[in-house]
Parts: C-alpha cells; sequence; structure tokens
C-alpha cells in the first residue's frame, strides 16, 4: 500500500482523466480521417 500512499488519489484522478481525454481525442481523430478518406473516394470517382 506504500506506493498509493506516496502518489495519493489526486494524481491517480488526473491520470485518469488525461488517460479519457487523449483516447477520445484519438478515437475523434481516427473517425474523421476515415469520413474524409471515403468522401474523398466518392469525389474521385469518375461521372460516367
Amino acid at each position: 500500500m506504500g506506493f498509493f500512499e506516496q502518489i495519493g488519489g489526486m494524481a491517480l484522478a488526473l491520470f485518469g482523466a488525461g488517460l479519457a481525454v487523449g483516447l477520445s481525442c484519438v478515437g475523434s481523430a481516427k473517425g474523421t480521417g476515415i469520413a474524409g478518406e471515403a468522401g474523398t473516394g466518392l469525389l474521385s470517382q469518375d461521372a460516367s
């Protein structure tokens, strides 16, 4: 238990909040990339 007493609950809370923000940013960027790739593919198709 010494490790958790040293770093404290606030450090774990900040780490969890940072992890949540970071992973949501990665997911948003991935989704935007997929949508952009699909839109580019649609616009570059031949009309015929």
